[in-house]
């Protein structure tokens, strides 16, 4: 038998073991109400909706600890009228915006990279023979 019949088998059978399992969690009564009528009555209570939201309190706090606050990176609404601006500043502006030290440190950075010679090199990379 090919593989893909077995797989799909054994998918098949997952699937309708599933479908079962809703099946009865919806509408086998499990003493007066059903599973869904249980979980409903179960998270319909007062201390379950404060445990929710502590919860997506919690994942929200630790949301923005992790990635910074969603709303720190969105700019303000342009006025009605106005001109759509660019997606991010020149870079003058960024770095006159840097605090000295970090210009400073730009500048001593820019000195350490090497000048580009005129000079053409030899191509390491063309056949032996002839010259680029």
């Amino acid at each position: 038998m090919p593989p893909m019949v077995g797989s799909l088998g054994r998918r098949s059978v997952e699937a309708t073991v599933l479908l079962f399992a809703v099946l009865g969690f919806t509408y086998v009564p499990l003493g007066e109400h059903t599973g869904l009528e249980h979980a409903k009555a179960i998270f319909g209570t007062d201390a379950a909706s404060r445990a929710g939201s502590e919860l997506w309190d919690a994942v929200t706090r630790l949301r923005e600890r992790w990635l910074g606050s969603p709303r720190e990176h969105v700019p303000p609404p342009l006025p009605s009228g106005a001109p759509p601006e660019p997606n991010s500043a020149p870079p003058e502006e960024l770095l006159s915006k840097a605090t000295p030290q970090e210009a400073l440190d730009l500048d001593e950075m820019a000195d350490d990279v090497p000048e580009a010679d005129d000079s053409p090199e030899p191509d390491d990379h063309a056949p032996k023979g002839q010259e680029p």
